[in-house]
């Protein structure tokens, strides 16, 4: 229950943030009304909040408006040429953040086996800002996050498509952990997961992560 908590906390102080780096706001009282900066930055978001397989909420808000020659923000979020859907990956419910855009952002080109497919960043520990959306994955499942690391205050991520996410083998590394930077190298098998270690050392240079133990859930 309370990692439940944690991750709504996270999600609402995403959604109310407003003011942040490539933001830019009009003279409206509204801040949903302020003009989107540029076509990497998301008009809208939406977070499907998920547990056990099952859509357990669904929190959705305007970031900006397009300009006028775009029209307005879309609601549409079946669209693959202007939505891109991210998992944000817990240890027992899965968070899936969609991005909506004023203009068509999806690539022609394909991606390859385990070829990075889109790179965000951004000052919130959600990144929204499109930095690179190299290629269009295959499949309609959500992007996997393989990097994450900070650097002048900044988050990174990175993801690949869903299709390329495996499923750890049996002693493989399924995450390696530094001060800036984490590593995803696959997903745990159901009844195991994935957990950053609790006792971490800044001192320590890297750690190694493997699968662990599922604990029982909480209510």
């Amino acid at each position: 229950m309370l990692f439940q908590v944690s991750i709504l906390m996270l999600v609402m102080v995403t959604l109310t943030q407003a003011y942040y780096p490539g933001y830019q706001p009009s003279h409206s009282r509204q801040v949903r009304t302020a003009r989107c900066s540029g076509s990497n930055v998301a008009c809208r978001i939406q977070f499907l909040l998920y547990q056990n397989h099952r859509l357990m909420q669904r929190t959705s808000t305007q970031q900006c408006s397009c300009n006028s020659d775009q029209g307005a923000c879309s609601t549409n979020w079946s669209d693959p040429n202007k939505v891109i859907s991210r998992n944000l990956r817990s240890s027992n419910m899965n968070v899936t953040l969609q991005m909506m855009f004023c203009d068509t952002v999806t690539p022609r080109t394909s991606c390859n086996n385990n070829q990075v497919s889109l790179e965000v960043s951004g000052f919130l520990l959600i990144p929204n800002s499109l930095d690179h959306y190299r290629c269009r994955c295959n499949d309609s499942l959500p992007l996997r996050l393989i990097e994450r690391r900070v650097q002048n205050n900044r988050f990174y991520h990175k993801y690949v498509c869903g299709s390329s996410w495996n499923t750890c083998s049996t002693g493989s590394a399924c995450m390696t952990v530094t001060n800036s930077e984490t590593d995803y190298h696959c997903g745990c098998p159901s009844n195991m997961q994935c957990r950053a270690p609790t006792n971490w050392n800044r001192n320590t240079v890297q750690s190694i992560v493997y699968c662990s133990s599922r604990a029982p859930s909480r209510v």
